[in-house]
C-alpha cells in the first residue's frame, strides 16, 4: 500500500513493529509497538491515517483509540480509514454453530489477533472515543487466494459483493470504516474566538 501511494505522489510515513529492513515502501518509517508505545509522529499533521488490519492485533485497542483521538481532537480534518476482519462473517457463524472455532495462520481467526470485531463493535470502539463514522463498508472474501481458477474466484467475488449489499453484517469478510475525529471543545472555542 505504501509503495502504491508513493507512486501516486503521496508522502507516506509507516509505523509498525517490524524492523525497517523488512519493510518496503515508505521512506519515513518508525519501528514502534503500537498500543504499548506512544506514536512517534504528530498524528494531526497528516491528511489521512490508514489503520489497515491494525486494531485487532492490539492488546488494549480502546487505549490506542483514546490516544489517537487525543492527538487529533484539535485537527478534525484528518481522515482515518480503518479495517478489520468481521467475526460475524457467514461462514464463521456456520462454523460456530457446528462447534468449530479454529485459529489459523491468516484470515479472520489469525493466531495474532488479540480482539475480534463485528461491524457494530468495530464502530462502537471508535464512536465511544470521539470519532464520527462517515461510511461503513463491507469487503468481500479474498477468493483469489483460495480458488486457483480465476473465473470461479471472480464469480464468487461478484456474488459476495451482491450479498454485502443485501446484508452487510453477514456477508462482509472485512469491515472498512471512514472516520473523522469530532472536534474538541477547545478547538471549537478557538474557532469561535477567531470569528
Amino acid at each position: 500500500v505504501a509503495r502504491a501511494l508513493t507512486e501516486k505522489g503521496c508522502t507516506v510515513t509507516g509505523i509498525d513493529g517490524l524492523p525497517a529492513a523488512a519493510v518496503d515502501g515508505p521512506e519515513d518509517y518508525h519501528q514502534v509497538s503500537l498500543g504499548t508505545e506512544p506514536l512517534p509522529v504528530e498524528a494531526s499533521e497528516y491528511d489521512f491515517i490508514l489503520l489497515l488490519d491494525v486494531v485487532e492485533h492490539l492488546k488494549r485497542p480502546e487505549a490506542f483509540v483514546d490516544d489517537l483521538y487525543d492527538s487529533l481532537a484539535e485537527a478534525p480534518a484528518t481522515e482515518i480509514i480503518a479495517t478489520t476482519g468481521n467475526i460475524a462473517f457467514g461462514p464463521i457463524r456456520v462454523m460456530l454453530l457446528l462447534g468449530m472455532f479454529n485459529y489459523g495462520k491468516r484470515g479472520i481467526l489469525d493466531l495474532d489477533h488479540s480482539r475480534l470485531f463485528t461491524l457494530t463493535s468495530f464502530r462502537k470502539i471508535f464512536e465511544d472515543r470521539g470519532f464520527e463514522v462517515s461510511e461503513a463498508s463491507g469487503i468481500p472474501a479474498p477468493y483469489h487466494l483460495a480458488v486457483k481458477t480465476n473465473w470461479i474466484a471472480s464469480l464468487l467475488t461478484v456474488l459476495n459483493k451482491a450479498g454485502i449489499r443485501l446484508w452487510k453484517r453477514f456477508f462482509s469478510f472485512q469491515i472498512m470504516l471512514h472516520l473523522k475525529p469530532r472536534p474538541s471543545l477547545t478547538w471549537l472555542l478557538a474557532q469561535a474566538h477567531l470569528q
